[in-house]
């Protein structure tokens, strides 16, 4: 068994990253125990942080037709959602390219309610 951190329930954990004017991906190992309930898979998202300015002024990053603010799911760069069978040990890995500075979120998110649903998350790696 690996060491891992585990999200019981519904819920997130979020990461706070920094990358200069280039690529990053990250991947993380992820085990899924869906429990009595219906199996929501767990998901790793890629998203522009809350606090970063553009986050709060409309800019060329948005992908809204109006050039809305940013906020909620339109912070999202990247989410990818696990198709790996439950409690089966795989891989998951999201990715973007920037032109410059930007502060990003790397979130971990169980989707599935109950006690009983447990996402585990292990041997991350940012490149």
């Amino acid at each position: 068994s690996m060491s891992a951190f585990k999200i019981e329930d519904e819920g997130v954990f979020k990461i706070p990253l920094t990358v200069s004017a280039s690529s990053i991906t990250a991947s993380v190992g992820i085990h899924h125990q869906s429990g009595s309930g219906v199996g929501v898979k767990p998901q790793l998202i890629l998203a522009y942080s809350e606090t970063y300015p553009s986050a709060s002024a409309t800019s060329a990053d948005t992908t809204t037709a109006a050039n809305e603010y940013l906020s909620g799911s339109n912070l999202y760069i990247q989410t990818v959602t696990s198709t790996i069978a439950d409690n089966t040990w795989g891989t998951i890995s999201v990715s973007s390219s920037f032109g410059d500075v930007r502060e990003l979120e790397l979130i971990f998110r169980n989707q599935q309610t109950g006690s009983d649903s447990i996402s585990s998350f292990s041997d991350l790696e940012i490149t």
